[in-house]
């Protein structure tokens, strides 16, 4: 695995990463021998269906699973090693990377475009910053106290309302025999 830093300016790069047939190979071979001892195929035992029928069906998906997985692992690891701190994540460069041949398997190139971090110092000794001291009053506590009381306080049907009970109910519009109007208004 190859990987090579092209920096556009200051704060954008692009990484050309270079994956070789000998990087992903034995995986693919390995994944698709897990398939098949897994596939289960009308005509065939389970675990016995033939490895070019396993390669035919799954193949593509397969090797094109393990690149993406070799590149990405690579980025990774050389964003790691070589300390570079990028913004999000790397974006796949859709212009210069060319379409996978997933039916020759071979050396495959890719293109990521990443945005690196830029670095910023500031002298906080400089910057003066206001300080509130805030006080609460004993009223604006009880009145917060009482709306909590109302809004989290027990449910109940009384047959009479007091002064601070809230009150719900169902609305309903009527016929002219006082019955729910069909389609009518509810609220």
């Amino acid at each position: 695995m190859n990987i090579t830093r092209e920096n556009v300016d200051e704060l954008n790069a692009t990484l050309k990463v270079q994956v070789a047939k000998e990087d992903y190979v034995e995986k693919v071979d390995k994944q698709l021998k897990e398939l098949q001892r897994k596939m289960s195929m009308p005509g065939f035992r389970p675990g016995h269906v033939p490895p070019g029928m396993v390669k035919k069906m799954y193949g593509k998906s397969v090797v094109l699973e393990e690149v993406n997985k070799a590149a990405y692992d690579s980025i990774q690891n050389y964003l790691k090693e070589n300390n570079i701190d990028i913004l999000g994540s790397p974006l796949p460069n859709a212009e210069k990377t060319k379409p996978i041949d997933l039916e020759n398997a071979g050396d495959y190139e890719f293109y990521y475009d990443l945005g690196i971090k830029p670095k910023v110092n500031i002298d906080f000794s400089k910057i003066e910053v206001p300080h509130y001291k805030i006080t609460i009053d004993e009223n604006v506590i009880g009145k917060q106290i009482e709306r909590y009381c109302k809004t989290y306080s027990e449910r109940t049907n009384p047959e009479t309302s007091g002064n601070d009970d809230v009150l719900s109910g169902e609305f309903a519009e009527l016929n002219g025999d006082g019955n729910i109007k069909e389609n009518g208004i509810k609220n």
